[in-house]
């Protein structure tokens, strides 16, 4: 769950959305793609993303893969109070010119 409403204070670790130009040799040109990576609060990357050509794919893909489920398979919510259990990720997304455009909390 991604909540841009409340950025956690202390978090595990950072995820980070951001664009890159790469050039596609099949087509003969760049395109942009969205990509993620999460870092260690030591600036360790430990996971990164492949290029998607929307941000909603790359935060769909982060959401995915870190947001927390409850072993019965329940999906925690804004307001749940099981959520105080979690130490969150933090989720910063970068605008197409490089800029941090959002700060937010990954539960």
């Amino acid at each position: 769950m991604i909540d841009f409403d409340n950025p956690p204070t202390d978090y595990r670790g950072t995820i980070e959305v951001y664009t890159e130009e790469v050039y596609q040799y099949a087509k003969g040109f760049r395109v942009t793609e969205w990509r993620w990576r999460c870092k260690s609060r030591n600036g360790q990357i430990l996971a990164s993303g492949e290029g998607y050509k929307r941000r909603a794919g790359a935060l769909n893909a982060i959401d995915t893969q870190y947001a927390v489920r409850l072993a019965t398979g329940t999906v925690l919510r804004p307001g749940d109070a099981q959520l105080d259990l979690f130490v969150p990720w933090r989720l910063v997304i970068h605008d197409r010119g490089g800029q941090v455009e959002k700060i937010g909390g990954l539960y």
